[in-house]
């Protein structure tokens, strides 16, 4: 299926000479058609179009990220010194044990004891820095994990709501925590590793010291295994792959069970509905334990080729002890160092696994961010002492473009007005809404506010002129009179427009009044949640007001409250009513029809109804058959 673009200039650039830029972090295809048709700039179309021999270019993004890094580099340093001197301590431990041995060996009982002694010093110090590392380890993540996680917040409202729609609840959740997580695991754990192949280059020049042999044996063994890790890489990143898809979907399915228990309860169909999150369930399982299974085997048998080889080591040594040419504390330490190796290719092994899921897990991550919409540094400000609201749009394609929500349409809605557009259902009107509120964009033309491109208009200055309400209001878990202060901080506004719209009383009534959570246990009917909705976009008085089917689920009663309070604010508003109401149509200044994806008609409800046109056709002359039928 074909996807619309909602690509733009200030996204992307072309590099003719170099497609593979160092900076290019994400890539996408288009065809230059399409890529010139989201450019609105004529000469930089122009310089565009002239590019020869291709029918298709590659436009780049530049990710903004950071280089984790450059994100904690106070936390990174504490680190680093605590892990040089946990690891440094634990192959000091060893040694003094071993020439402790060596004394009580030789009958030197006062210089066993004062290595012991020291031993017992630096056990202790060492546990103390242990507690220091575990201090600076959640400083580190800590600060790395708040800024990813900030930095998918920040995406999430970068996206457009096509772009958001490619993600399942599941799935966008495990991203923003899950996802998160692992990468800043893997970021946090890198100080420790870093340190841990310090530690076996340490180990490696003491057994060098020690016997050459055994030093290349040991090289080899390591490089041998060093070799086959990456070969495993592929199949446990398939299984992961499929272990985190599994996720996502049994989270998904968790949550729309219990978002649904309404529904299940009264449609009665436990039995069917249960079995999807509990099979979905069962296939993560089995995906997660073919995943772990995979990944023991592997680990276990690495260990155990490491194991085989330190007992061989420690047998030859026992020869070279029995020659004269090894001192027997050398094979305890040799003992001991060799544990360090298992030890450290054991985390080695981690990391090869740690860094499978990093890649799937930042793979994942990066989806929000690819399609993202850069922050433009706009200069234009509006002078409100000038400011009107008179919206236009120009031409506007939108949607698929073989099967567009809106099809080359053109409309004004005038300031100081009540304009309602209205049609069928599929006729476009969702597209007028979200184009608007700057949700999507349109393929072609263009939408101006007072002859303003709203793409010029800084997002900042842009939603103080401009509010939306859908058609089921939407609530913070937080009190009421909290979401209404979200938008205005004075108490006595929220009282009088909620007395205005009459559900002062209704909210009067509950328990905790105004103080009530808006959250499953809240008791307000679904008709006073919505007029709540309502009474918040009034509140915030932006100059320009749009009702998506807002008013659709009230009573004639609460409707008409609400429009007699719209008709003494568009004096000085833009309002938009999205609605096929007729009760609403009534107080139009003026009506838009859409039909077929287009503009077709507009006119006051009189005047439509007088041409008997396409308005007549689709409402007035259906309602007047459907009376003739129940008369």
């Amino acid at each position: 299926m074909e996807q619309p673009l909602h690509y733009s200039e200030h996204q992307y650039f072309y590099n003719p000479q170099n497609k593979e830029s160092a900076t290019i972090e994400a890539e996408i295809s288009v065809k230059k058609s399409d890529f010139l048709n989201c450019i609105s700039d004529e000469n930089l179309r122009m310089k565009y179009s002239e590019i020869p021999n291709f029918s298709e270019i590659t436009i780049s993004r530049n990710l903004d990220t950071k280089e984790y890094s450059d994100i904690a580099k106070k936390e990174y340093i504490i680190r680093l010194i605590n892990a040089l001197i946990i690891r440094g301590l634990l192959l000091i431990l060893p040694v003094l044990i071993s020439l402790a041995i060596k004394d009580v060996s030789k009958g030197e009982i006062n210089s066993a004891l004062l290595l012991v002694l020291a031993s017992a010093i630096v056990t202790v110090f060492y546990r103390l820095c242990e507690c220091w590392g575990s201090h600076a380890y959640h400083a580190l993540y800590n600060k790395i994990y708040s800024y990813y996680n900030s930095l998918g917040i920040n995406k999430t409202n970068e996206n457009s709501v096509f772009s958001l729609s490619r993600f399942s609840l599941g799935q966008y959740t495990n991203m923003l925590t899950t996802d998160v997580d692992i990468m800043t695991t893997f970021f946090s754990n890198n100080v420790l590793r870093f340190v841990q192949v310090l530690e076996c280059l340490v180990i490696y020049l003491y057994i060098f010291s020690l016997n050459v042999y055994l030093f290349l044996s040991v090289i080899a063994l390591s490089a041998t295994i060093l070799f086959l890790i990456p070969k495993t890489n592929k199949t446990l990143e398939k299984l992961n792959n499929k272990r985190k898809s599994t996720q996502d979907t049994q989270i998904g399915l968790i949550h729309e069970y219990f978002l649904t228990t309404k529904e299940i309860k009264s449609f009665n169909l436990f039995d069917t509905i249960s079995r999807r999150p509990k099979n979905s369930t069962k296939e993560y399982l089995l995906a997660n334990s073919a995943y772990i299974g995979r990944y023991d085997y592997n680990n276990h048998s690495f260990l155990l080729s490491i194991e085989i080889f330190r007992l061989l080591s420690v047998a030859y040594s026992i020869y070279l002890v029995s020659q004269g040419h090894f001192e027997i504390d050398a094979i305890l330490i040799l003992y001991n160092y060799y544990q360090k190796i298992i030890d450290n290719f054991s985390t080695i092994l981690a990391i090869n696994v740690d860094f499978t899921n990093f890649k799937v897990s930042l793979e994942r991550f990066n989806h929000l961010i690819e399609f993202s919409k850069p922050k433009k540094y706009l200069h234009y400000t509006i002078d409100e002492s000038v400011f009107s609201g008179k919206i236009t749009f120009e031409n506007i394609l939108y949607g698929f473009r073989h099967d567009p929500i809106l099809n080359n349409v053109s409309l004004e809605i005038m300031p100081n007005s009540i304009t309602v557009i209205t049609g069928k259902a599929s006729s476009g009107k969702d597209g007028i809404a979200n184009l608007l509120l700057k949700f999507n964009r349109q393929h072609e033309g263009n939408i101006l506010i007072d002859n303003v491109n709203i793409n010029d208009i800084p997002d900042e200055d842009y939603f103080k002129i401009i509010s939306l309400v859908r058609e089921q209001g939407v609530f913070f878990q937080d009190s009421i009179k909290n979401n209404l202060m979200l938008v205005d901080q004075n108490p006595n506004d929220i009282i009088n427009i909620c007395q205005r719209l009459g559900i002062h009383d209704e909210i009067s009534t509950l328990p905790n009044g105004y103080d009530t959570i808006m959250d499953g246990n809240c008791t307000l009917s679904t008709s006073a949640k919505q007029i709540l909705a309502i009474a918040r976009i009034l509140l915030k008085n932006s100059r320009i007001l749009v009702f998506d089917e807002a008013l659709g689920i009230l009573d004639e009663t609460s409707q008409n409250k609400v429009l007699a309070v719209l008709q003494e604010l568009k004096h000085n508003h833009t309002i938009l009513l999205i609605s096929h109401d007729k009760n609403i149509l009534k107080e139009a200044d003026n009506i838009i029809l859409l039909d077929n994806k287009q503009v077709v008609e507009s006119g006051t409800l009189k005047e439509l109804i007088e041409r008997k046109g396409r308005y007549y056709e689709l409402f007035e002359e259906q309602t007047k058959v459907s009376e003739d039928v129940q008369a």
